[in-house]
């Protein structure tokens, strides 16, 4: 598995990295609204540099359109079961 060296030793698994990306991607964009949140403002908020955010993620855009599939995918396996649900008490 590759890993980032984080200070004092400490490492992190490169796939820890890109949650943690979201994470604050997400945050962020609730804290200042989608327009305000810049590559800049994650890696600040993020204790990252810019490269590795683009070592994750081709843009901006990129990074954002990542935050937003992961909520959906979120909601998507909520309501399934809630789908289903309703299917069988139709029946």
């Amino acid at each position: 598995m590759a890993q980032r060296k984080k200070a004092k030793g400490h490492v992190e698994p490169l796939h820890a990295t890109a949650g943690k990306l979201l994470d604050v991607t997400e945050r962020l964009c609730a804290e200042k609204g989608l327009e305000a949140v810049s590559i800049r403002d994650v890696a600040k908020a993020a204790g990252v540099s810019l490269s590795v955010i683009y070592h994750h993620y081709k843009s901006r855009n990129d990074l954002l359109k990542a935050a937003m599939n992961r909520r959906f995918q979120e909601l998507l396996q909520m309501r399934a079961p809630l789908f289903a649900e309703l299917e069988g008490a139709a029946k």
